[in-house]
């Protein structure tokens, strides 16, 4: 947890399918070689260590939300994470 004592936690995700695509496509637009499969299995692996690293693994907080943003473009995230802050009552 980055801020453990902040009023509001989000804990965006998006599929492996996606990260993978949304750095595919980075890649290709500065010009550099990328080939989509070893990138998936890259994020994968990632996952895989992040996830199950005995010191701070990565997961949402407790009192986070949890924001997929799989199907979401950048604006959209921008109003579902808004849209969160706004509906508490704090």
């Amino acid at each position: 947890v980055v801020c453990p004592e902040a009023p509001y936690k989000l804990f965006l995700t998006a599929s492996a399918d996606v990260r993978a695509a949304r750095r595919y496509k980075e890649l290709q637009a500065r010009g550099a070689e990328a080939i989509y499969a070893r990138i998936l299995r890259d994020i994968k692996d990632r996952d895989t260590r992040d996830m199950s690293r005995s010191v701070a693994p990565l997961e949402p907080a407790k009192d986070a939300f949890v924001l997929d943003t799989s199907d979401l473009d950048a604006d959209a995230v921008f109003a579902a994470a808004l849209h969160y802050i706004n509906s508490q009552n704090l």
